[in-house]
């Protein structure tokens, strides 16, 4: 049976605020009937039994588990939890028991996002199935990390380009589908966006992170030139799925209550932005530019046209361009 929702009784951390004694008893005794997504913050890197929660409310019985700068979400089935990512290795236990609030179900599908977003796969020892792209398991199988003992962290099942899974919620008579799409390389090789048709709600992954030039995954096949024709793609192949909200890969996740936190729409400019960011190096480098110029020059035109961007990343970018534009 269902564990009711402690996430929603803590406030944020300091405030020494709680509800009162009635509001709580309502809370346990009321059921759910708007949708909501329960934020689950896991504070600061190091992870303790005793670690503060901070929980935002917006879509039912799915959940983003936030903490050490990437995010994963699951989704309290009536029998199972699925969780997308899994972040990097040690995060297991951290994950089991801030999942363990919403449900007293153990975690068993497990979806990855990319290779470096399956980093604590191994570390579930009730995952019955592990879900990633191809490619995705072909590059993990490759590493030290998931050799040995750690072999059993390695996906069980794989798609190219889409696959859906079913996966029954509670109060559901008919299980819904969980869909997962690759539409190309981008951070990685294999970069798997997961989408929750009930909430309209789509998990990226670090293939978009948040409003920021993005960090590429050089060693797992990504590729900020192919980013920007998959990043076309996407746009394109998720028009009509009712997506209102994505979870980006990074970032701090809205601090109240909200309906929507990333859109379509941010998606739209993201892939502008990394094609202005291809232009503007392809343009550098006819004009005979250095890396170093063809950065300052990048970042002065991302700079004045998306002021709310992070642009730590650009030189990383235009050098990976410019490197493989000459290849």
């Amino acid at each position: 049976m269902r564990k009711f929702l402690v996430g929603a009784l803590l406030l944020t951390v300091g405030s020494g605020l709680t509800l009162p004694t009635k509001a709580r008893a309502q809370a346990a005794q009321e059921p759910k009937t708007a949708q909501s997504l329960q934020i689950i913050y896991i504070a600061g890197a190091k992870f303790g039994a005793d670690d503060p929660l901070r929980s935002s409310v917006m879509f039912s019985s799915l959940y983003l588990l936030g903490g050490a700068g990437s995010h994963a979400v699951a989704l309290a089935g009536d029998d199972a939890i699925a969780l997308v990512d899994t972040k990097g290795p040690g995060w297991g236990e951290a994950l089991r028991v801030k999942a363990g609030l919403t449900t007293d179900v153990p975690i068993e599908l497990i979806i990855n996002t990319s290779p470096r977003a399956a980093g604590a796969n191994a570390e579930f020892p009730d995952a019955k199935m592990i879900v990633a792209h191809e490619k995705t398991k072909a590059l993990m199988a490759k590493t030290a990390a998931f050799s040995g003992a750690n072999v059993k962290g390695l996906p069980t099942k794989t798609f190219t380009d889409t696959l859906s899974v079913p996966f029954k919620v509670p109060g559901e008579t008919v299980g819904k589908t969980i869909d997962m799409y690759h539409f190309g390389a981008g951070h990685s090789a294999g970069d798997t966006i997961v989408v929750f048709p009930t909430y309209g709600v789509a998990v990226f992954g670090d293939l978009f992170p948040g409003k920021q030039v993005p960090a590429i995954d050089f060693e797992n096949g990504g590729s900020p030139v192919a980013l920007v024709d998959t990043l076309a793609k996407t746009v394109k192949g998720l028009q009509g799925k009712g997506i209102e909200t994505i979870i980006p890969g990074r970032g701090t996740p809205p601090p109240k209550a909200i309906l929507r936190w990333i859109t379509m729409r941010d998606l739209e400019e993201f892939a502008t932005v990394n094609s202005d960011l291809l232009d503007s190096a392809k343009a550098s480098l006819v004009a005979g530019k250095s890396v170093g110029d063809a950065a300052v020059a990048a970042t002065t035109l991302l700079s004045g046209k998306y002021p709310n961007y992070g642009l730590t990343n650009v030189r990383a970018n235009v050098e990976a361009i410019y490197a493989e534009l000459r290849q």
